[in-house]
């Protein structure tokens, strides 16, 4: 009975990986933000923030938005929708 409340011990590499990412991402984000304090100041640094955050939403709804209107059933979605997207694009611009 001992044995069925014990946790494993045990973590594999892709933990490993997202944990040392997310370390590395927290480092240079703190330290980014003491530069940007430094010569924005605190309403510079909440304003760039809040600048940076709105435009990431932004941008994953628009994504999202992209992954429903191009639907495509296949393990290799984001593929299919860069080719397409990025081709139009190539086009509209040559």
């Amino acid at each position: 009975m001992g044995k069925q409340n014990e946790l494993q011990r045990s973590i594999k590499s892709r933990h490993m990986f997202m944990i040392s990412l997310g370390g590395v991402i927290g480092t240079g984000f703190f330290l980014s933000t003491g530069n940007i304090m430094h010569n924005a100041g605190p309403f510079g640094t909440l304003l760039a923030y809040a600048v940076g955050g709105l435009t990431m939403f932004l941008v994953m709804l628009c994504l999202g938005e992209l992954a429903v209107y191009m639907d495509h059933s296949m393990s290799m979605r984001h593929v299919i929708l860069a080719q397409e997207l990025v081709f139009q694009l190539v086009l509209f611009i040559g």
